[in-house]
């Protein structure tokens, strides 16, 4: 069994005190704080803050404060974090207290972190942006990984990957997160994420902003878009594959057309080239068939043809 860490008890000024940087409720509701201030003003402070000294105090001291060291810094003017009771440091100033009762530690043990989060498990939502974004601070700073981070808060390592993945937002996502006046919740990030274009994202984003729309209308807003964008892509190719086997059919029936012509030609009298003749002659049929018979044994085809006698004038006309 671990032994337990020194500490003391001490009334300390509302000015030494700080928020630590993993804290996860750095944004806290106004009415509660209200709330905490009137209820210490009717019975006091019930509960200490636990604080410890930031690394730059503890420079001077040796690496195992005990109780003494403890004390000396406590009485000094040096600045404490505040581990757990930051609240009740915001109702003391609204009370106009000068001073709050303190328990210091020596330093904010992985315990003292834990202890906070599962606190703060119970007390906020953990799927607020502030409090991812403390878990992924506090996961860098310690070396922690999404797992050991799930199993820390009892949630599953999904949930905890899928947070994670969130912050890593484009910033036109984060940024309206941030902006308690836009009313985008983490489960809007997440629905959006899903989209498979900037453009979609956007498109759903506005819309839930425009129309305040929830997490669930939100998710089939979603649904509806990437089915109408799949349908556009579909008519989109389904245009382009018509148009194609159209310039196909084309080009195949132009094909056969040309070959059409080139069987219907009739071989050359002349040289005998087949399906090459592009010029028709008006000949009589004994022409044509004197110059096929003359091709056939040789002959000139240019000189005597069938009604030449008859159609030539004599020297002497």
């Amino acid at each position: 069994m671990s032994a337990t860490p020194p500490s003391v008890v001490e009334y300390v000024r509302l000015g030494r005190l700080r928020p630590p940087e993993t804290d996860v409720r750095q944004s806290r509701d106004r009415d509660q704080v209200r709330s905490i201030a009137e209820s210490m003003e009717r019975s006091g402070q019930l509960q200490a803050a636990k604080v410890y000294p930031p690394e730059t105090v503890l420079e001077d001291y040796p690496d195992d404060l005990d109780v003494q060291d403890l004390r000396t810094i406590a009485a000094s003017e040096c600045d404490l974090v505040v581990e757990d009771g930051w609240t009740r440091r915001e109702a003391a100033r609204i009370n106009n207290w000068k001073q709050l009762r303190v328990e210091l530690f020596a330093d904010a043990s992985d315990d003292t972190i834990v202890a906070q989060l599962e606190a703060n498990t119970e007390r906020i939502d953990m799927a607020d942006y502030e409090t991812m974004q403390a878990l992924k601070s506090w996961s860098d700073e310690t070396g922690k990984t999404q797992a050991e981070v799930a199993e820390t808060i009892g949630k599953a390592r999904s949930t905890v990957s899928n947070w994670f993945r969130a912050l890593d937002a484009p910033e036109y996502l984060t940024t309206r997160w941030q902006d308690p006046d836009t009313h985008i919740e983490y489960g809007h990030v997440r629905e959006i994420l899903q989209l498979p274009t900037e453009d979609l994202q956007r498109k759903v984003l506005e819309d839930a902003m425009q129309y305040d729309r929830s997490v669930t209308m939100t998710r089939e807003t979603a649904k509806n878009t990437v089915k109408a964008w799949k349908r556009n892509q579909q008519d989109d190719r389904s245009k382009e594959e018509r148009e194609a086997d159209g310039q196909a059919r084309r080009a195949e029936r132009k094909a056969k057309q040309e070959v059409n012509r080139q069987e219907d030609r009739p071989d050359c009298v002349l040289c005998g080239a087949a399906g090459q003749t592009t010029i028709a002659l008006p000949v009589c049929k004994e022409d044509y068939g004197l110059l096929t018979r003359k091709k056939e044994t040789g002959e000139p085809l240019l000189g005597e043809v069938a009604g030449s006698d008859s159609d030539q004038p004599t020297p002497d006309a």
